[in-house]
């Protein structure tokens, strides 16, 4: 593998919030990761989104629930170019995860922007 090797990539992040209801808030979140040279080969693009929902029960009581990888596209490729090797690496995250909770504020409520992310 001799010479210069070039490449342009691009990443990226997005989210978009549906407030449903006062109370109810749906979030997607989606990454994109370009391909990426590195010192043995390259990586391939890894796209991965997320869908979140939260219900506020009242000021001290929230439901949140998260599934992860929500197309089951997390997928990783890793290609090796080298004089003395040359191959490649294939990772798949297998399955969507959901992750649920409760949350409960003790003491005052909280006042202010309302900051809400569900990575």
């Amino acid at each position: 593998m001799a010479g210069t090797r070039a490449n342009t990539g691009f990443t990226g992040k997005g989210t978009l919030d549906y407030q449903a209801s006062v109370v109810d808030r749906l979030q997607l979140s989606a990454s994109y990761r370009g391909k990426r040279l590195t010192p043995q080969g390259y990586l391939m693009p890894v796209t991965v989104a997320n869908l979140g929902y939260r219900r506020q029960f009242d000021e001290q009581l929230t439901l949140v629930a998260t599934v992860s990888d929500l197309f089951n596209s997390q997928r990783m490729l890793r290609v090796y170019e080298t004089p003395g090797f040359s191959g490649t690496y294939r990772r798949h995250q297998r399955g969507q995860v959901l992750y649920v909770g409760l949350s409960y504020a003790f003491g005052g409520t909280k006042k202010g922007k309302d900051d809400f992310t569900y990575e």
